[in-house]
């Protein structure tokens, strides 16, 4: 009985850090729309934004999948954070349009890397009688992310620097969140075999 409460428990809490996580990628993903407008850019260039997220979305889940055989699953969302913080600190600082596109390019990088790695440990973690109704619900906290960036887009702020600042900050006061709860999850049982 004790070992079926510890597991719920354990489920309990990887749904959670995965839930937060997808919130936080559909929101970063909805940073680089957003920061379109917080520097001039070049009329040539302007079809170049439309496609940079899902390009470096893409190429994060490509190089980040290898990462996490390599590293196992724990350490690449570790990895993921580190990425974030870059990201979200060079997003504030962001002055020209290489900047922002650099800034742009690490958050997605990192964005298409732990998409990935919840996604497998997911479905490592949960056993199957309920991994698919959990990696359903882990999956539609994207919806949320995308809400919440799309709430301080509309919330009137005006200033370019407080609109850099309030979508930083949001990322940087996440990530010890996310951290301190990753910490508790075990290695992905499949990784460590």
């Amino acid at each position: 009985m004790m070992n079926n409460e510890k597991r719920n428990r354990a489920h309990a809490l990887i749904f959670t850090v995965f839930s937060i996580s997808t919130t936080i990628e559909a929101y970063i993903y909805s940073i680089a729309y957003i920061a379109s407008n917080w520097v001039s850019v070049p009329r040539t260039l302007i079809a170049l934004l439309s496609i940079w997220p899902p390009l470096w979305l893409l190429i994060g889940g490509a190089i980040m999948g290898p990462i996490s055989d390599a590293i196992g699953r724990r350490r690449s969302l570790y990895l993921s954070l580190i990425m974030y913080v870059v990201g979200s600190l060079s997003l504030i600082l962001s002055i020209n349009y290489a900047f922002l596109l650099f800034s742009i390019a690490i958050l997605m990088l990192a964005v298409g890397g732990e998409y990935n790695t919840v996604m497998i440990s997911s479905h490592e973690y949960f056993p199957s009688s309920v991994r698919s109704r959990a990696v359903y619900l882990i999956l539609n906290f994207t919806n949320l992310g995308g809400a919440l960036a799309a709430a301080l887009a509309l919330a009137n702020i005006t200033s370019v620097m407080l609109q850099k600042l309030t979508l930083g900050l949001t990322i940087l006061i996440i990530i010890p969140v996310l951290y301190l709860l990753r910490s508790l999850i075990p290695e992905s049982p499949y990784w460590l075999s």
